[in-house]
């Protein structure tokens, strides 16, 4: 939930910087603070996030296939976060070629904090998952 809210905040400041150019006070522009805040707690939240993940992805299997499925886990968190990590934002900004440089990049982080949405229903679905698989 705390990438969810991340995401909301940083997607209303790019929203915000990008529609207000002015000087906002003394500790200079508030929306990119809102901005690097928000990218923080999606961070923070995201990398609290593998252990438990992983140890509900383990659990659900029996114990002496855990080590196997332990390396094959991260195996696919790793190539999966890093090849789509860098391919989806730059799918989002091929298909706002037309605009300015500028439009494109705001497209693509805001398309990164929102992604962050997904997290919510993905957590509960793993629990559930996870709760009966345990049951049986």
């Amino acid at each position: 939930l705390i990438a969810a809210f991340g995401g909301i905040l940083g997607t209303i400041a790019v929203f915000g910087k990008v529609h207000k150019q002015r000087y906002s006070g003394e500790w200079g522009d508030i929306w990119l603070w809102l901005t690097w805040l928000a990218i923080l707690l999606v961070m923070a939240a995201q990398s609290a996030c593998v252990a438990a993940f992983c140890g509900i992805n383990i659990q659900v299997f029996p114990e002496h296939m855990r080590t196997r499925a332990s390396g094959l886990e991260l195996t696919f968190r790793n190539i999966f976060g890093f090849v789509l990590g860098n391919v989806a934002p730059a799918i989002v900004m091929q298909l706002n070629s037309e605009s300015d440089e500028r439009f494109q990049f705001c497209c693509s982080l805001v398309f990164v904090l929102l992604v962050n949405l997904l997290g919510a229903p993905l957590v509960v679905a793993a629990r559930y998952a996870a709760k009966l698989a345990l049951a049986h």
